[in-house]
């Protein structure tokens, strides 16, 4: 048998040896060569990752250097007029005093429903009566849709007095206001730039605080109006 096998073996050895080599070659090609070259494929393709974030945060500082910092914060104070990251009662409360004196209505009572501070509303009501003709609260009205504090006018009720000329209107007033952004974003987020339409709306709101003044419960002591007049 041994003899056997010795002969097979000097008979086919020649063609044994290239076999086990090419297995061995095989055997390395799979437990090493293949991982070393995905692991080569990855890390090009975090390379390329990279460039391109290193791309997105070069055009970034690119866009900083484009933005004037004081103009961007004196806009930033303008629409925190328009709508306030506070509650901030006061200063809605002023406008609709100062558009009242300028519509030539006469203001009867005020009061203010301010929300819990836990309730997650971004607005709260104000109750305002008043009396005047109808061209004077026409006029109030109109001037409430440009007021630079963001109001709307939930309810509405008017009754005539008994002469007919003067009216008798209590108004629901809802004044907003949006909670400061406490979460930046991604570092290689783009900037978003003010568009013309932007810029066109910012320069409506300068307008408006030139024609209406504006107070802020900063500036504002004394009494503030009954907690709820709703209740």
């Amino acid at each position: 048998m041994k003899n056997q096998f010795n002969e097979l073996w000097n008979k086919y050895q020649i063609f044994i040896w290239p076999l086990i080599g090419g297995g061995i070659s095989i055997a390395l090609l799979i437990l090493v060569i293949v991982p070393q070259l995905f692991k080569i494929l990855n890390t090009n393709t975090k390379i390329e990752e990279t460039k391109q974030k290193i791309d997105k945060l070069n055009n970034k500082v690119a866009d900083l250097k484009k933005v004037n910092v004081s103009e961007y914060k004196d806009n930033f104070n303008k629409l925190n007029i328009v709508i306030p990251t506070r509650i901030d009662a006061p200063s809605a409360i002023s406008q609709i005093q100062t558009i009242a004196a300028s519509s030539n209505v006469q203001i009867v009572s005020f009061g203010v429903a301010i929300p819990q501070t836990d309730s997650g509303t971004n607005n709260f009501l104000i109750k305002v009566e008043f009396k005047g003709s109808n061209a004077s609260i026409n006029n109030f009205i109109e001037q409430l849709k440009n007021a630079p504090r963001l109001m709307t006018i939930n309810k509405i009720e008017i009754t005539g007095d008994k002469t007919g000329t003067n009216f008798n209107t209590t108004l629901a007033i809802q004044a907003y206001f949006s909670k400061q952004q406490t979460t930046l974003s991604a570092i290689e987020d783009s900037i978003t730039l003010l568009s013309d339409k932007d810029k066109e709306l910012l320069s409506k709101i300068d307008k408006s605080v030139k024609t209406i003044p504006v107070v802020s419960e900063d500036t504002i002591t004394g009494p503030k109006g009954k907690p709820n007049p709703f209740e």
